[in-house]
């Protein structure tokens, strides 16, 4: 493992891995690649693109394009200048791209040329700079402003439980303080080193995506992106490059598997593979390991913790398969506590709320101190999801206490949905709930009922939420019933929906 205490900021680690390894190849991006030099001299030309657009240190930028060298060269202007990265999820609508820009109080937005329609109207709150204009002659920035640990480097937009999503401000020491922990108690990381080639499956707007790319970074090794995951694609990656280390969602597992081209021999170089973002069945992961013939490990963790806090080990997975189930226990640093209503501790077997304590928790959400509160209460991360702990301190997931679906390693919430199908004339009232899927985890499922003399097909609702969701966040399934079942005070009970979908599954999340 390699790791340096003194590189605490995104600003610091690609001044020190220019200084120290300036000719080793940082990036890859299909025939582009580019040492680490070359990637700090280029954050250098974005930090003064930057600067002559008046971008100045707590300002926020958004990007929406796919991986690629590009981003990750703004990613670093923005760091070397204390301003603030906001990546955005390409798959969204122009509404929910505007939106994000405008909530977030951007100051520029780059893009991509292929996805300029996308942020057409973003440009009425803030200039849209073409990600490709590179203005080499800007004057270069001339001292650089202190950067301290926690100070916010990275805001990431997720779904919102009340129908609009929220901006999760993560601080420089998200993407450093699980690595340090390992390393002040001299414990084995993941394994890095400067000679693995990382490929960076998940998308930089995802925090699984952007905190793997910054730690193969910080550790000096060469990093593979792919624009947009395609199964084969990445199964040619993985042996064109010969890579050694690499993480997933289980839905992207399940593609790559599902292609005639997945041979072992296609993985052999592997050493690593990581998979997390939502829970995968025993079969797939048994699938994987039996595939890529390498140490498999799971993680789970949320925007909201830094990316990882808990993971179930190597070991775990190769002579223990009946923990196969089980999420894992804490990394180093990082404490789990499961809570009743009353908020009070639960025993071993309790079911209750997952709390998770992490040094790379988030600082907050943007703007929203009320929803910050709910979340983040004395240094504890309150998950919604439920689970308890077992005898030996493993931790299972076995519900959500809030509403969210996790489909196909998105995470979507039903808030979102319900407001867009709330607007259809024929529906009287609606509920979305995620139900079983056997690659995705949870599919989306709407149930409504109708006004009376109405009409609604599955077609019908799925060409109206086109235009006004992400296509992931469109309904896969439409049930029409005469009436939802409500509370006593009128509410209607997700619960009871979604046992008549789970009732013969073993957890109760996909």
């Amino acid at each position: 493992m390699i790791y340096d205490p003194n590189v605490t900021t995104l600003a610091s680690l690609i001044r020190t891995q220019a200084r120290e390894r300036p000719d080793r190849i940082a990036i890859v991006c299909e025939e582009q690649r580019i040492t680490y030099a070359e990637l700090a001299e280029r954050s250098l030309e974005r930090a003064a693109q930057l600067a002559a657009l008046s971008v100045s240190k707590g300002d926020r930028v958004a990007l929406l394009a796919k991986d690629g060298i590009a981003s990750v060269e703004l990613l670093f202007g923005c760091a070397l200048l204390g301003a603030i990265f906001v990546p955005i999820n390409w798959r969204l609508q122009p509404a929910e791209v505007t939106y994000i820009v405008e909530k977030a109080s951007c100051r520029a937005i780059f893009v991509s040329s292929e996805l300029a329609a996308l942020a057409a109207d973003a440009g009425r709150s803030c200039p849209v700079v073409p990600l490709e204009a590179r203005a080499h002659d800007a004057p270069r920035v001339v001292g650089f402003p202190a950067i301290d640990t926690n100070d916010a480097a990275i805001q990431i937009y997720t779904g919102g439980t009340t129908g609009y999503p929220k901006g999760v401000q993560l601080a420089h020491r998200s993407f450093f303080a699980i690595a340090r922990e390992f390393w002040e108690r001299k414990e084995r990381w993941l394994g890095w080193t400067e000679d693995d080639v990382s490929l960076c499956a998940v998308p930089l707007f995802h925090i699984g995506g952007v905190w793997w790319l910054v730690r193969g970074l910080a550790s000096g090794a060469t990093n593979v992106l792919l624009p947009q995951f395609v199964g084969w694609k990445a199964i040619e990656a993985i042996a064109r490059h010969r890579i050694t280390m690499t993480a997933f969602v289980p839905a992207m597992i399940a593609m790559m598997l599902a292609e005639p081209d997945a041979s072992p021999e296609k993985f052999r170089s592997l050493r690593n593979a990581g998979y997390g973002g939502s829970p995968a069945s025993p079969a797939l992961i048994q699938a994987a390991m039996k595939a890529f013939g390498c140490d498999v490990l799971q993680v789970y963790g949320l925007t909201e913790t830094g990316n990882m806090a808990v993971w179930l080990t190597p070991d775990d997975h190769k002579n223990h398969p009946e923990r196969l189930l089980a999420a894992g226990k804490p990394y180093p640093g990082v404490e789990v506590k499961i809570i009743d209503p009353q908020g009070d501790r639960l025993g071993p077997m309790q079911t209750g709320e997952i709390c998770i304590r992490s040094p790379a928790a988030m600082l907050g959400y943007w703007n929203d101190e009320e929803a910050t509160r709910q979340t983040l209460r004395d240094g504890w991360i309150h998950t919604g999801d439920a689970g308890y702990l077992d005898a030996d301190g493993y931790i299972y997931i076995s519900d959500r206490i809030k509403d969210m679906i996790c489909s196909a390693g998105e995470n979507v919430y039903p808030a979102e949905i319900e407001r867009v199908l709330s607007a259809h004339p024929a529906i009287r009232e609606v509920a979305v709930i995620g139900v079983p899927h056997p690659e995705w985890g949870e599919a989306i499922k709407v149930v409504v009922s109708l006004e009376p003399g109405a009409e609604l097909d599955l077609r019908d609702m799925r060409t109206f939420c086109r235009g006004k969701l992400a296509s992931f966040k469109v309904p896969s399934s439409l049930d029409i019933v005469d009436a939802l079942p409500r509370t006593a005070i009128g509410k209607i009970k997700k619960t009871a929906l979604r046992e008549t979908y789970w009732a013969q599954e073993a957890r109760k999340v996909g």
